[in-house]
């Protein structure tokens, strides 16, 4: 007993570090993952593998159908090579849930992994900013080269080495929990409008629009509530509120970067173009990708096939500046649709839908802003084709497995 106590702190322990790494060099979730196959393996085999059975009805709402039809997918693929390379890489999809059922004997889980993934995004914005500054300090420049479109975009975030698009997508979670905290009187007041205003600052630098439009979203609840519960903070709100705004107008790089939404106009047989960032050129790529759906809806092309199947499309419609860079889909929804037709497509909404259902069941405000945020990033970009949204999305997707074993 001591032994398997030991070794289910050890789970904790590497779990709440793969947590940690999110927002850091894929790497380090990597080398977690592979931490975790022989200690849930060891952990299994203790509580006999009928542990796993008995619990098939919640395992059958976590991620794991999801990552077992994209394996299977591999039989129907034309490029299984690739396929499996993508399914080893998701493959925190099956070990994370393992994991969490693992943990059963700890208690205040959900709450442990909150705070982890809290401190992860305190300390990377850290390790931004003293970038930042050191970065003037070497090349002389004044604060007004932040207000740069390319800076933002391509420099800002270049000592985690991680996309815009996921790390709003870790910036608005980390919000969803402070507004837990926050309602739950588990947080100071004043530390809680600082963190969120520092937070929002670098969400609106970090310019990928989709996060800056959910943030918006969640400023104006924050407002509600705060009006709602603390009605003398309310004024305090309207000037962090007002702060916000005003900087947003202000910055050039973020109007910039709305207004290439509409304004780009151009043939989208033009060679020239180098980037899919209007709306014009995002609606191309997606009419290829129902172009080649329709040719394949129920089981798609299988995983490693999708893209060339895309690029295919590409080069009928003549849209050489996507199959120059073999833009994928684009939609995280049509991209699965391609790899695993609509099975897979209903698999992952089943899974975002209960993972929203319980959420509302055990009042878990964070989890349903992530919902909210796979949801709308989800419209924009295929989230899953990364690692940085592959963990993210494995880590909280299974959270309600935690609450569901405790109640056993």
């Amino acid at each position: 007993m001591a032994i398997k106590r030991a070794i289910t702190d050890l789970n904790l322990l590497f779990v709440l570090f793969f947590i940690f790494t999110i927002p850091f060099k894929t790497q380090l979730n990597s080398a977690v993952i592979i931490a975790l196959v022989p200690i849930n393996i060891y952990l299994i085999l203790f509580n006999r593998p009928k542990f796993i059975w008995d619990n098939k009805r919640i395992l059958l709402f976590s991620t794991i159908p999801l990552y077992c039809l994209l394996v299977f997918s591999l039989l129907i693929s034309s490029n299984a090579e690739l396929g499996f390379k993508y399914v080893v890489r998701i493959s925190s999809f099956l070990i994370i849930p393992i994991a969490y059922l693992n943990l059963k004997f700890h208690q205040n889980l959900i709450g442990k992994l909150l705070f982890t993934f809290i401190c992860s995004i305190i300390i990377s914005i850290i390790i931004i900013y003293t970038y930042v500054f050191y970065d003037m300090s070497v090349t002389y420049r004044n604060i007004s080269f932040l207000n740069s479109w390319w800076y933002s975009s391509y420099k800002l975030l270049s000592p985690l080495k991680i996309h815009t698009t996921y790390f709003g997508m870790y910036l608005l979670m980390s919000i969803g929990i402070l507004i837990k905290y926050f309602l739950e009187n588990k947080l100071n007041r004043f530390v809680f409008y600082v963190m969120v205003s520092v937070i929002y600052f670098v969400l609106i630098m970090n310019t990928s629009r989709m996060p800056i439009l959910i943030g918006g979203l969640l400023l104006i609840y924050l407002g509600f509530m705060i009006f709602k519960i603390y009605k003398k903070d309310f004024i305090i709100f309207f000037i962090v509120f007002t702060g916000i705004v005003y900087y947003s107008l202000q910055s050039s790089y973020l109007s910039d970067r709305f207004s290439a939404l509409f304004n780009q106009e151009y043939s989208m047989k033009d060679t020239e173009i180098t980037d899919i960032g209007s709306v014009q050129s995002r609606v191309a790529v997606l009419e290829s990708a129902f172009s080649v759906i329709k040719r394949s809806p129920l089981y798609g092309y299988g995983v490693g096939s999708d893209q060339k199947a895309l690029n295919i499309q590409y080069e009928k419609n003549e849209y050489y500046w996507a199959l120059n860079k073999s833009q994928n889909a684009h939609n995280q929804f049509l991209q699965t649709f391609l790899q695993i037709g609509i099975i897979g497509l209903s698999s992952f909404l089943v899974l975002l839908f209960n993972v929203l259902r319980k959420s509302f069941m055990i009042k878990l405000l964070p989890m349903c802003i992530f919902t909210l945020i796979i949801v709308f990033s989800s419209l924009s970009e295929s989230i899953l084709g990364l690692q940085k949204g592959i963990v993210f999305f494995a880590t909280f997707a299974n959270v309600f497995i935690i609450r569901d074993i405790s109640e056993q």
